[in-house]
């Protein structure tokens, strides 16, 4: 009986023994499993920070490309405006010297001493007189005229061949409204536009209509004459409506002579 009891024990030992290891082998595979999800875990998780730390390189080295893109920019600006500061410099110095030389070349005109002079004919007869220079400006280079510029106080229109109610009437027709129209048209400008062998194209502006010309002009020293006529019904003057009027006009003829001498101070 006690063998057997002892026997019995014995199995339930083993038994017990067997549970305990089939517990154990359980628990380690269970261990085992958690082990290797620890791992693969964190085996992604460094796969993952190796890749952050990847493109954070990356980016690094592109964020460093282009603060050397920013800073050849700025470099090449900075050269940039060096060039433009010296091309300015150049401009200005260029102005300098082109002011200078339009100074140097640019003759002062004695309004006291330069005239034009102007000759009329009407019924046969021809009348002089005189217009003054308000401003009058000369451009040459060397000893050769290239430009001018030319403007004529049309109110000091002066009969210089008549005298008392003679000269006030013609002086008066002179500037009438169907003339030279002063009252409302002050001035007249010649402006020279070019030279060639003393041949002058120029623009005469009266009552502000501007026609081409063409002109002589000769070089005296220090003065300069040119002679010139203008058909005053070109434009300039008004048409003279009545048959008696037509009559009047068909005594006075068309063309007025322009003598001109600019004389430089």
């Amino acid at each position: 009986m006690k063998k057997l009891w002892t026997g019995l024990m014995v199995l339930v030992v083993l038994a017990l023994l067997a549970y305990a290891l089939g517990w154990f082998d359980k628990v380690a595979n269970v261990a085992e499993n958690a082990a290797d999800a620890v791992v693969d875990t964190a085996g992604d998780a460094v796969d993952a920070v190796a890749d952050v730390a990847e493109d954070t390189v990356d980016t690094v080295e592109d964020v460093a490309n282009m603060g050397d893109d920013v800073k050849d920019a700025i470099e090449e600006v900075e050269e940039a405006e060096e060039e433009l500061m010296e091309a300015k410099e150049e401009l200005d110095q260029a102005k300098e010297e082109l002011a200078e030389e339009v100074e140097e070349s640019t003759l002062s005109v004695d309004l006291e001493k330069s005239s034009v002079l102007r000759e009329g004919r009407a019924s046969g007869k021809s009348h002089n007189g005189t217009i003054s220079f308000s401003e009058a400006t000369l451009v040459v280079d060397g000893d050769d005229l290239i430009w001018g510029s030319f403007i004529v106080d049309m109110t000091s229109i002066n009969s210089t061949d008549l005298s008392g109610a003679s000269k006030d009437k013609l002086d008066a027709h002179l500037q009438a409204e169907d003339f030279f129209d002063v009252a409302n048209f002050k001035t007249a400008m010649l402006k020279i536009t070019s030279v060639d062998d003393d041949i002058v194209e120029a623009d005469l502006t009266i009552k502000w209509k501007t026609l081409p010309i063409s002109f002589e002009i000769e070089d005296d020293n220090d003065s300069y004459t040119a002679a010139f006529s203008i058909d005053s019904t070109k434009r300039w003057v008004q048409e003279w409506g009545s048959v008696i009027d037509q009559a009047k006009n068909a005594l006075v003829s068309d063309d007025i002579d322009f003598t001109i001498t600019l004389v430089a101070e």
